[in-house]
């Protein structure tokens, strides 16, 4: 990244602002979005387009990718000197098998034989997107309901 690009973002904004773009998607797929967002520290130094793209591709895959009703539940924390922001949906999860795959460029998981719409980017993206700024990515699923997208991100200095 750039250095032009840093600047200080508030993490709680780009949340507010990211599910705020999925209003009308979340209300024609009667999805709901929880948010709790306890991080006391939530500035980072970054791009906000860049910590946007990364937070909008894990939702828009929560959303694509849960069950009937979707529950997307989002929520901030600090952790030592960063902030963890934990995006967990109530899908299907994902196999163990396929865990590290999700993050590779142009995979999609099967649901059953049909391959899901998209080109496999989002989290290939979301990934590369977290690491340009000094965080981390990570997944947490039992393979069999939902899964927890964990970015963790390192504080101003």
């Amino acid at each position: 990244m750039d250095e032009t690009d840093r600047m200080e973002v508030d993490i709680h904004e780009i949340i507010d602002h990211c599910v705020e773009s999925f209003s009308l998607q979340l209300k024609e797929s009667k999805s709901d979005i929880r948010k709790q967002l306890s991080a006391t520290r939530s500035v980072v130094l970054g791009s906000r387009l860049q910590l946007s793209s990364a937070v909008m591709n894990i939702i828009d895959n929560a959303i694509t990718h849960s069950r009937d009703l979707p529950l997307i539940q989002i929520r901030t924390r600090n952790e030592g000197t960063g902030i963890r922001i934990e995006i967990e949906d109530n899908g299907p999860g994902i196999a163990e098998n396929e865990q590290e795959l999700v993050f590779k460029k142009a995979y999609r998981i099967r649901n059953g034989k049909k391959l899901p719409e998209g080109f496999g980017l989002g989290l290939y993206l979301a990934k590369k997107l977290v690491e340009i700024h000094g965080g981390r990515l990570s997944l947490f699923s039992d393979g069999t309901s939902g899964s927890r997208f964990v970015i963790q991100l390192p504080q101003m200095s």
